[in-house]
């Protein structure tokens, strides 16, 4: 098709600018929509096929028919072609679609009319992206150090009324600035941020005194030299800034000029300082300026946007009634984008606090969100959004949901556009994979992830894949891998002072280091977070679970019991069913080893009975495996066997099935069945190499097949890998293990084996 322009009717189709013009105003057109009403007019002479529009359009990508109709909806939007009567696009029924208008063909270099500026934001291809630098404070004055985040904030903010303009939320600056030095030139800090966040504009801005005056010098990356600008009053410096920068970026001016709400230097300054103590993640001092700002002038837009969503991150109840007042408002004056922040903010409300219908009402607010940001064309805000709504349905067990989230994140994801949106996206992607059951996609997801947080330098980012990646090293085996991720991303998160990923770090420790049996490392690791703030319940209650493993691993089964069931009851009262599904088990072990059998069949009973269990096969298999340990703890040896022979049959791949396999194929030795254990051990890899209860199940697997230096070492492997005193079945096993040697050196029979364990090895 010639790279001109198409008009037909009341319509201009721009084919080389990608713009779409109804009665002279530019459209909002995502860029499936425009691909398929090219072709349908480049093809017009005849129906075009459902069949044919997937393949030229979606070509290599397994999707849905229903993306067409979709596609065809949003065309006929942008032409003004009514769904229901389609005058332009006409369905032709089991077909597929044509276009029925009569356009005109113009050359490329002809000159249209000027178009009338949209009435909602540019897509997110036409936006110019601009990246505001925290402003450097050179006054010597510590008084004034809120100008680095919060009177950057305010100009951003002022900016960002622009809809040509598009600038990144401040925790991906934040997240993109971690890269480098705190004392590092401002080149380095430019560089990250043109790399990182695929800025072509990037502001470095000075403050500093003159005089009595203050002086705002500042540079543009694509520019050379620096500009100053003087005044009293460092607000209304920053409102002039914006407008400069406004000014240079696009020559002819077609929108108001940019200006804050307030024209009041002392609102405007406790706001700023109000907006620091945001990007310091100072919440409750962040409330505590934003009402003075609102006793001033209560009517402040932004002032109550932002003590929302200070309010929410707090979980505080009065969220509501300024969130109800914010929707009131953005409802009256059509805004979108004050719409959809403050119903990310309400949904952050309700999953930061406990109630009965918390993650319902989240969900519903996010919804609105979705549906008002993909009304708007709002990309970034929907990508944001989806990955919120993908998160709450994965700890709601909510796949289906979880799994349509992440699919449209991918739809909307631009690998290209920034690298930071680009691991955030893959990380989303890892935690789909390993809740959903798949821990070898899930690994080599997050080791690819943490290879690119790492190599750019993107430090909190780099944390949380870190505790992520400790649970598909645990299910997979990975002891060694696990505990080095483990203390790297507790280490990072100290450093970088973020108290909810050294919490999630702690618990991620605490839970390999039950495994691994040692009750050291897991007093050391919860040391580190005993003076950490909590202020999220789902916190306090994975704080709670480590001190239960800890409890378990030094043979409290009682404390066990009682602290798991206290952050079980968290996690029930906050619907978070994820975490329930996950640490129920752990709770039926406790109550087994504390010699409480009634109560830990009673407890699977309650598992059976959960939400989503019929579709849970980790946790069918959990419960199976917990009803062999009951059984073996009543002394029902065969029916043990019988379920962990089945556990290790149908488990999905996971700490579950490797536990069955350890433990059966233990069963399987004493009932002196050599072929059923080894058939057991197979495959099991790294569980065999490095957990202790492999090296344990190894050692009297190989000395019963008569291999003794193979089980005298596998017997030293346990020693050393163990911090708890050795048991005495550890004794016993070695001492057997002797004799067999001794009895066949003589050609004699091997001595009969003996239980040697009142428990099965890998539990604990």
């Amino acid at each position: 098709m010639e790279r001109g322009s198409f008009r037909f009717e009341r319509c201009e189709m721009r084919l080389a600018a990608r713009e779409v013009l109804l009665d002279g105003r530019l459209q909002q057109v995502e860029p499936r929509p425009f691909d398929l009403l090219a072709y349908l007019i480049e093809h017009r002479d005849r129906v075009v096929t459902k069949d044919e529009l997937l393949d030229k359009l979606w070509p290599n990508e397994f999707v849905s028919p229903s993306v067409i109709a979709r596609a065809v909806m949003k065309a006929r939007q942008a032409i003004g072609d009514d769904n229901k009567v389609a005058r332009l696009i006409k369905t032709v029924h089991n077909m597929g679609y044509r276009f029925i208008g009569d356009p005109t063909s113009h050359e490329a270099d002809s000159q249209p009319p000027e178009a009338t500026p949209p009435a909602k934001a540019p897509s997110r291809q036409s936006r110019v992206p601009l990246v505001l630098l925290p402003f450097e404070n050179l006054t010597g004055q510590a008084e004034l150090d809120w100008v680095e985040l919060g009177l950057m904030s305010m100009v951003a903010k002022a900016l960002s009324a622009d809809t040509r303009l598009r600038l990144p939320e401040l925790a991906s600056l934040l997240t993109t600035l971690s890269a480098v030095p705190a004392e590092a030139p401002a080149q380095e800090r430019i560089d990250a941020a043109e790399r990182l966040l695929g800025a072509r504009n990037v502001v470095h801005v000075t403050v500093s005194c003159e005089g009595a005056q203050y002086a705002l010098d500042y540079g543009l990356s694509t520019q050379t030299g620096r500009h100053r600008l003087l005044g009293p009053e460092l607000t209304q410096l920053g409102q002039r800034l914006a407008a400069e920068l406004q000014a240079v970026l696009f020559t002819v001016d077609a929108t108001a000029p940019v200006a804050y709400e307030s024209a009041a230097p002392l609102v405007n300054q406790a706001l700023a300082r109000a907006l620091q103590a945001t990007g310091e993640q100072k919440w409750r001092t962040a409330v505590n300026l934003f009402k003075v700002v609102l006793d001033i002038e209560p009517p402040n837009t932004d002032a109550q946007l932002e003590y929302l969503r200070a309010l929410a991150f707090l979980g505080d109840e009065a969220s509501f009634a300024v969130g109800e007042r914010l929707l009131a408002h953005a409802r009256a004056t059509n805004h979108y984008g004050l719409a959809i922040a403050v119903h990310v903010a309400l949904a952050t409300t309700y999953n930061n606090r406990l109630s009965q219908q918390a993650t319902r009402h989240a969900r519903k607010h996010l919804n609105e969100a979705l549906r008002l940001a993909e009304e708007a064309g709002f990309a970034r805000e929907r990508k944001s959004t989806l990955r919120t709504l993908m998160g709450i349905a994965i700890h709601e067990y909510d796949f289906v949901l979880a799994k349509q989230c992440l699919d449209e994140m991918e739809r909307l994801h631009d690998p290209d556009e920034s690298v930071v949106e680009h691991v955030r996206f893959l990380g989303s992607s890892g935690v789909a994979a390993t809740t959903m059951g798949d821990p070898q996609r899930g690994l080599q997801i997050f080791r690819t992830v943490a290879g690119l947080a790492e190599a750019h330098g993107l430090h909190d980012l780099l944390a949380m894949t870190l505790v992520n990646i400790i649970y598909p090293c645990v299910d997979l085996g990975l002891m060694e891998e696990a505990a080095r991720h483990g203390e790297k991303a507790l280490a990072t998160a100290q450093t970088l002072r973020n108290s909810r990923v050294a919490i999630a770090a702690t618990a991620g420790l605490c839970r390999l280091y039950r495994e691994r049996r040692a009750p050291q490392q897991m007093r050391r690791v919860l040391a580190q977070t005993e003076r950490l703030e909590t202020p999220v319940p789902v916190l306090r209650a994975m704080l709670l679970l480590a001190r239960g493993h800890q409890a378990a691993c030094e043979g409290a089964h009682g404390g066990a019991v009682e602290r798991m069931n206290q952050a079980l009851a968290i996690y029930r009262e906050s619907e978070a069913l994820l975490y329930v599904h996950d640490f129920m088990p752990w709770l039926v072990i406790s109550l087994v080893l504390s010699g409480r059998a009634d109560a830990a069949e009673a407890t699977c009973a309650e598992a059976r009975a959960l939400p989503h269990f019929d579709s849970d096969p980790v946790l069918h298999a959990a419960l199976r495996y917990c009803d062999a340990l009951i059984a073996h703890t009543r002394s029902q040896y065969d029916e043990a066997l019988r379920s962990m022979l089945d556990v290790a049959g149908t488990a999905p791949t996971g700490t579950w099935r490797a536990h069955a396999c350890l433990d059966g194929a233990w069963l399987a030795l004493e009932a002196g069945d050599l072929d059923t254990a080894g058939t057991l051990l197979q495959g099991l890899g790294p569980w065999l190499t490095e957990h202790p209860a492999g090296a344990l199940v190894e050692a009297r697997f190989k000395c019963a097949r008569g291999e003794f230096a193979a089980a005298r070492a596998a017997l030293q492997r346990y020693a050393a890998s163990v911090e708890s005193p050795l048991p005495d079945y550890h004794a016993e096993l070695a001492r057997h293990c002797e004799e067999a040697e001794a009895a066949a050196s003589r050609g004699q029979p091997s001595p009969t084996a003996v239980a040697l364990i009142p428990r099965l090895p890998t539990v604990l």
